[in-house]
């Protein structure tokens, strides 16, 4: 009696043996093949092994009678010897162009990307001007060409305005009511604008003294936008645009 009790001893010490290996065999297997996944989704595809690469988003001028007008940046970046060509239809004056230089230099730094060997592609499109004026798409511009360069959506339904300066800062810019408003009439939701620029100003005729003077007042841009579902926030920094607009 005593032998066989051994011997069912012994099988059930085998049984456990064989079910922890089997246990931890299953743990270590996991293990790496979470570790393996991990690896894959962090891989990223550098530009140099794109043939091309494209992205666009709206932008909001005014026109020669001061009216906000909507239009849209389209930024397409190939293979090519390290220039910036501009499609001159609408006519691009010598300042939006130099801004444009400016966007693809900032964009470079901004994600560490060579683009000597590409050539970066701007152009206008949706738009009703024959003539583009200005710094203010320069903004633009820079997110756009970082949004290509890393193969990313720009969020749909929003817009920026502002000038870009090499160092990555976005500079105050003009007649920021009126593009605001361009940007509400088209359906745009979320409206980027140079910090500090977030009031706007208007006059009231008003008699003091027996005499008419203009009293202005100020009033808050999303405060304003806020009744027509727009958001309107102030960044500093093409860091910042990013980081709302690109996804």
């Amino acid at each position: 009696m005593a032998k066989r009790k051994r011997i069912r001893w012994d099988r059930v010490l085998i049984v456990i043996l064989l079910g922890l290996i089997v246990y931890l065999t299953g743990v270590i297997t996991s293990n790496l093949i979470e570790e393996k996944t991990e690896e894959i989704v962090n891989i990223q595809i550098p530009i140099s092994e794109f043939s091309s690469a494209k992205s666009s988003i709206f932008i909001a001028a005014v026109s020669n009678t001061g009216e906000g007008v909507l239009s849209k940046a389209n930024v397409e970046i190939r293979e090519g010897e390290g220039r910036i060509l501009v499609n001159t239809n609408p006519f691009i004056e010598p300042d939006t162009q130099f801004s444009l230089e400016t966007s693809r230099n900032v964009a470079q730094e901004f994600t560490g990307i060579d683009l000597s060997k590409k050539d970066v592609i701007y152009s206008f499109s949706e738009t009703r001007a024959s003539l583009v004026g200005g710094p203010s798409a320069g903004a633009a511009f820079a997110v756009a060409t970082i949004a290509a360069i890393q193969n990313k959506n720009i969020k749909s339904n929003s817009s920026i305005t502002g000038a870009i300066t090499n160092s990555g800062v976005i500079a105050p810019i003009g007649d920021v009511f009126e593009k605001l408003n361009a940007a509400i009439e088209q359906g745009v939701t979320l409206f980027l604008i140079p910090k500090g620029q977030g009031e706007a100003i208007y006059y009231t005729k008003e008699k003091i003294g027996g005499k008419t003077r203009l009293i202005a007042h100020k009033f808050s841009l999303n405060g304003y936008a806020s009744q027509f579902g727009v958001e309107v926030k102030e960044v500093s920094t093409i860091d910042e645009a990013v980081g709302l607009l690109v996804k």
